[in-house]
C-alpha cells in the first residue's frame, strides 16, 4: 500500500503543535476498500477449511 502525501507542521521546539496534511484521500480509501475486500475473503476461506 502507498500513499502520497506532505505534510506540514510546526512545534514549541518540544512537541508538534500544528499539523497539516495534503494528500490524496480518494487513492487511500480506494486501497483501503481493496484489502479489506481482500482481508474478508481470505477470512471466509480460512473460516470455510476443514480441519
Amino acid at each position: 500500500m502507498g500513499w502520497d502525501a506532505a505534510a506540514f507542521f510546526t512545534t514549541d521546539r518540544r512537541q508538534i503543535t500544528k499539523l497539516w496534511v495534503l494528500g490524496d484521500i480518494d487513492g487511500l480509501k480506494t486501497q483501503l476498500s481493496a484489502y479489506t475486500a481482500l482481508n474478508a475473503l481470505d477470512n471466509t476461506a480460512t473460516a470455510n477449511r476443514p480441519l
